[in-house]
């Protein structure tokens, strides 16, 4: 996005990916045939005029992107293993009504939620394509803790956890994470929710033809091994150990620890380095991918947040680490058939600890162990998910997982934390990095930049362009495209 942005705006852009495909987390990959996303399974806000409509048409992708509606009456349901479920239906007012059905005395506490979620994503200038960016910074939503919300906002305990059941969508932690990213998350997708038809690659694809087309070029296989410091400036980046390049900006993408660590000079971000190493990163996942036989699963148009107990909070629940047993189950959109899935999907947090052992070691080189750690916890997840869809293991030709390692060793993400840098309510500024930094022509964007998911980074890379371009000439841009 960052790319495009500014080869629209008349810069020579070369991106440098260290993998052999591009786009990060919005990666597809295909196994026998058929397509498995990476990282990005739905996205919110596309409806027109809505958030990422407004910024996806700035981007010239909207009208090209093969999407599929999610079920306006249950883009979400979360099941608990008491066979109880409760649906989250899209637009406020039926979103309302979705959990009024199942607690109709607690109407002040829906309205009053709904209310203050809406107050703080209009509170965020750049969620609403406004340019005065300074009230970003005086906003007292920081400090706000989810958990806490949730727990004054009623003395239901199942409404409080209902609210807060799919906080898998942004790493809920009930001692650190901010209500503000719960909101800005969670609004999204009541405003609207899509599935990427064949994948979510195509975002990827779209933004580079653009690239392409404004002159710029987009190089695989190309790892940056460091970053070269001359008077507190980037004076050449070097790839793959050997090939030398100049540039006139560098931006990065990758973890702003990852970052520093490519540095030749410590000196200018020694407090900042300090800082980010003392953060806490979101968790990693493991992810279970399967296909079935050939029509014989329904296609699911909701995702499922499945919990064992009513608490989705992990961090209280857990008794052994990574056996909190909760997960999210999703039937991905292809153009093949509207009636059968094609492929399923299945995540849960996992603990780096967890896998720890093998972390010097690279994909395909783990050994028989490590293969067998891995069958056994498909195991678990596959019996979970027949108590969702008795019947399910039996429709399943083949399955593929992966761990915490392959992200890290994919995305550069330290112990393949999946949303980046965990953000604290307790100490909100600690845990914020900003694009800037001391070194002049160095600028952060990516997912531990104001907020993670597709909506999150596409607004951290128009915050890191505006250090470039200026915030109100940007915006203005943006909102005449839209």
């Amino acid at each position: 996005m960052c790319g495009t942005i500014l080869s629209r705006e008349g810069f020579k852009v070369i991106i440098l990916e260290k993998n052999s495909h591009t786009g990060g987390c919005l990666q597809s990959y295909r196994r026998d045939g058929h397509i498995f996303d990476t990282g990005v399974h739905f996205i919110g806000s596309l409806d027109h005029g809505q958030v990422l409509d407004r910024y996806f048409r700035y981007f010239k992708i909207r009208d090209h992107l093969k999407l599929k509606r999610m079920d306006e009456q249950a883009f979400d349901i979360i099941s608990y293993s008491d066979g109880s479920s409760y649906e989250f239906a899209m637009g406020y007012e039926n979103f309302k009504a979705s959990i009024l059905k199942h607690f109709p005395d607690e109407k002040r506490a829906v309205e009053e939620y709904i209310s203050a979620m809406q107050n703080v994503c209009k509170a965020f200038p750049l969620y609403n394509l406004d340019a005065k960016y300074e009230r970003f910074k005086e906003m007292g939503y920081f400090n706000i803790n989810a958990f806490r919300f949730f727990s004054e906002l009623t003395t239901n305990k199942k409404l409080q956890y209902l609210l807060a059941a799919t906080n898998f969508n942004y790493a809920g932690r009930s001692d650190k994470s901010p209500f503000y990213v719960h909101s800005l998350i969670t609004n999204s997708f009541i405003d609207s929710a899509w599935r990427l038809v064949d994948g979510s690659a195509q975002i990827a694809r779209l933004l580079i033809k653009q690239i392409k087309e404004n002159g710029g070029s987009v190089i695989t296989n190309s790892r940056v091994t460091s970053l070269e410091l001359t008077s507190n400036k980037v004076s050449s980046i070097i790839v793959n150990g050997k090939q030398k390049i100049e540039a006139e900006w560098v931006i990065s993408d990758i973890h702003p620890s990852s970052t520093i660590s490519l540095l030749t000079d410590l000196n200018p971000v020694r407090l900042l380095n300090q800082r980010i190493k003392q953060m806490e990163n979101t968790f990693g996942p493991f992810t279970l991918n399967g296909y079935f036989k050939k029509h014989t699963f329904p296609y699911l148009n909701s995702n499922y947040f499945y919990h064992p107990q009513v608490n989705p909070w992990t961090d209280q629940t857990v008794k052994h680490k990574g056996s909190h047993g909760s997960f999210v189950f999703l039937t991905p959109s292809y153009s093949k058939s509207d009636k059968f899935a094609d492929t399923f999907t299945m995540m849960t947090e996992m603990d780096f600890d967890m896998v720890k052992k093998w972390q010097h070691t690279k994909v395909g080189e783990r050994g028989n162990d490590y293969l067998e750690f891995k069958a056994g916890y498909a195991k678990k997840l596959m019996e979970s998910a027949e108590k969702l869809f008795p019947g399910f293991s039996s429709k399943v030709e083949k399955t593929y997982t992966s761990t915490p390692l392959t992200w890290q060793e994919y995305t550069g993400t330290p112990k393949g934390s999946m949303y980046g840098i965990l953000k604290d309510s307790n100490d909100p500024l600690r845990t914020m990095v900003f694009p800037k930094n001391r070194i002049s022509n160095l600028l952060f964007t990516g997912q531990s930049i104001i907020l993670h998911g597709v909506i999150g980074v596409t607004i951290g890379a128009v915050q890191t362009c505006s250090e470039i371009l200026g915030m109100e000439y940007l915006v203005n841009k943006i909102n005449e495209a839209s």
